[in-house]
């Protein structure tokens, strides 16, 4: 009996403890995010079994492209520059305030989203050709319809944006987690319902997902007494630091999503198929991440910045040493796993119909090498979650510009020796560059910190009353990006 009650005075002390605490909370979003991950893997087998690697999913990939990074990088320097913003208001101003502050954002990034669609609708003869390079005239113009209906949504891409980021603010955290099973589910549907439409269905699944997220959302908002409709209620403080903190934000979200646009537009320079058959490539493994790493980031973000605040920097460098050996006891055999079953996987989730055993072996070869970037992605989430929790975000914007550069040169080398592989190796290897990086620089403004004595710098600090901790905006900032 000592045994089990030691094991059990073990097991309370852990739960009580703050890895306890991060690892619990892990865990529940983690059963949440793979929810909607296996939803969003059945869409991905269906689509796979009706189109295949095909002229008209790369037609689909190619024009949600530009508008899909967009949307991404925009929305997350909202929810990043909003969140802190809105609860200071909320919490020194008033429910009224915040409601203000929450219509003048949603007219503001309703209005320019839309000015960015009818950009992008009128430009798209332009950019089309340069994303697609090897397509031809058939299908450049199947591409600039697919645009087209893709863009019947983007302008409110900032309501949803800042909506999702509203509930969080309110702590609805689990409807913010399940919200986004709309878009795959919508897409199904449409899969199923609109067989005569072919890749059609595809596209207006997307945009019925879309607004479907927003109207589910919405719903959710006004059961907790907020106005929806976007209203000027004139450019306040608090919409002014939204506003500077929010362009801070997007220029470092820009670089980071334009590696997936880089590796796209290369993968089109080789040859029909060859976008579609990195988009299957990366389907599994951005399933593993997002369950593992992005449930962990959302658990362990908040603690960094608590032990920042508190000047408790031999707790942090516990902390993030404990999790360093964890993710690489789990993520090295895990890679080394999946990279030799990769064509078995392959073949068991997408081969059928258009997707043929050819396809899964080409899928396989580059899901292998895409792969390597596992344990390297892991730890340096880790460490870029340290370095935004001391407030030395500059560093992060440091390591994107070099990380971006070498993404493209080392496409460009290994593509001549390996083709659409190449692509997968230098994906992996700048992430190997880029974790090596992080964890100099997070160890290096450490021992800065703990020579100096302080937790935050005057220079972090903002002189606007209606702003946050700067340590809030860039914690959140490092959880959106993965």
């Amino acid at each position: 009996m000592k045994f089990y009650d030691r094991l059990d005075e073990y097991i309370g002390t852990f739960r009580r403890s703050l890895s306890g605490r991060i690892f619990g909370t892990t865990v529940r979003v983690s059963v949440l995010v793979l929810l909607v991950k296996c939803v969003a893997l059945l869409k991905e087998m269906m689509i796979a079994r009706r189109f295949g690697a095909s002229d008209a999913l790369d037609a689909v990939y190619v024009a949600v492209l530009l508008p899909g990074f967009l949307s991404t990088v925009i929305g997350d320097a909202l929810n990043a520059a909003f969140i802190p913003a809105y609860i200071e208001v909320r919490e020194t101003q008033g429910e009224q305030a915040a409601q203000q502050l929450f219509s003048t954002l949603g007219a503001i990034g309703l209005s320019a989203l839309a000015v960015i669609a009818l950009l992008l609708a009128g430009s798209g003869r332009w950019f089309l050709p340069v994303f697609g390079s090897s397509f031809g005239p058939a299908k450049l113009a199947l591409t600039s319809r697919i645009l087209l209906i893709i863009l019947a949504s983007f302008a409110f891409t900032a309501l949803k944006a800042l909506w999702q980021s509203t509930l969080n603010a309110n702590y609805r955290y689990t409807l913010t987690a399940i919200i986004p099973l709309a878009t795959p589910i919508t897409i199904l549907l449409a899969l199923l319902a609109g067989r005569a439409w072919g890749i059609y269905a595809l596209a207006i699944g997307m945009v019925a997902g879309s607004f479907g997220e927003l109207a589910v959302t919405g719903f959710c908002l006004r059961a907790d007494g907020i106005r929806l409709l976007p209203y000027w209620y004139g450019m306040s403080a608090a919409v002014r630091t939204v506003l500077r903190q929010g362009r801070l934000l997007l220029a470092g979200a820009l670089l980071i999503s334009s590696t997936a646009v880089v590796d796209q537009s290369m993968a089109a320079m080789l040859g029909p198929g060859s976008v579609a058959t990195l988009n299957y490539a990366t389907k599994l493994l951005s399933m593993m991440l997002s369950v593992s790493i992005y449930a962990l980031s959302i658990a362990l973000l908040p603690s960094l910045s608590s032990l920042s605040a508190g000047n408790k920097w031999e707790e942090m460098r516990e902390l993030l040493s404990n999790y360093t050996r964890l993710l690489l006891l789990v993520s090295v055999p895990a890679t080394l796993c999946v990279m030799y079953f990769s064509e078995p996987l392959v073949a068991m989730l997408f081969q059928g119909g258009a997707f043929t055993s050819t396809t899964s072996r080409n899928v396989a070869s580059v899901q292998t090498l895409l792969c390597i970037q596992m344990p390297f992605l892991s730890v340096g989430m880790l460490y870029a979650q340290g370095i935004s929790s001391l407030k030395r975000n500059e560093l992060l914007l440091w390591g994107t510009m070099i990380s971006v550069t070498l993404n493209a040169a080392l496409n460009l080398f290994f593509m001549r020796f390996l083709g659409l592989p190449g692509i997968a190796l230098s994906t992996s290897a700048v992430y190997a560059i880029s974790c090596w990086y992080l964890r100099a620089m997070f160890f290096r403004a450490l021992k800065k910190h703990e020579a100096s004595g302080i937790g935050l710098s005057s220079e972090y600090r903002s002189e606007d009353p209606s702003v946050e901790d700067a340590s809030e905006p860039a914690r959140l900032f490092a959880v959106g990006k993965q």
